[in-house]
């Protein structure tokens, strides 16, 4: 898979690029793909997106055991925590993909504001679009739990935040 990952603590964060970027991209495309990695970085994504877990693992089974009245009620079922779980988990992946997809957005901005490459990050994202095989609109699934952006839809984001002159605080 062609894809670049930001990944680590504060002080301690890498980046790594798959081995087909680094063959079948420009020098360009792959300074784009640092400079989104980097802004995940610098926005703090990973710690962000860590807290955000850890809030929903803990209200989610304060839900689940509120639900059924604790460990050691007299109507607590292993089937329905189950259940209650499961559905949890699904409104989970929902909420978090929705972050996600920002976050993508916040990197994209990151490149384009701060490093201006612009055309070289749109061209990045068209081959790591079509090497995904996708063409088209997404699915309602793919709208709905996909951590990333439509394509298009980021190309739009940056070409109005570039239009519209915004300068984020970096």
């Amino acid at each position: 898979e062609k894809n670049g990952i930001s990944i680590g603590m504060p002080g301690k964060y890498k980046i790594f690029l798959s081995e087909s970027i680094l063959k079948e991209f420009s020098k360009e495309e792959i300074e784009a793909v640092i400079f989104h990695e980097a802004g995940h970085i610098y926005k703090r994504h990973f710690i962000k997106i860590s807290m955000l877990y850890t809030v929903l693992i803990f209200v989610d089974f304060g839900a689940v055991f509120y639900i059924n009245g604790g460990f050691f009620s007299e109507g607590f079922y292993l089937f329905r925590v189950l259940f209650y779980l499961f559905v949890f988990i699904n409104i989970n992946d929902i909420i978090t993909a929705f972050v996600k997809r920002k976050f993508e957005y916040d990197a994209d901005s990151y490149v384009v504001m701060l490093h201006g490459k612009a055309d070289y990050l749109f061209s990045a994202l068209e081959k790591m679009d079509k090497r995904e095989g996708k063409s088209g609109k997404k699915s309602l699934y793919e709208m709905v739990f996909s951590e990333y952006p439509d394509i298009f839809e980021r190309k739009k984001m940056i070409i109005d935040k570039r239009n519209a002159g915004c300068e984020e605080e970096y």
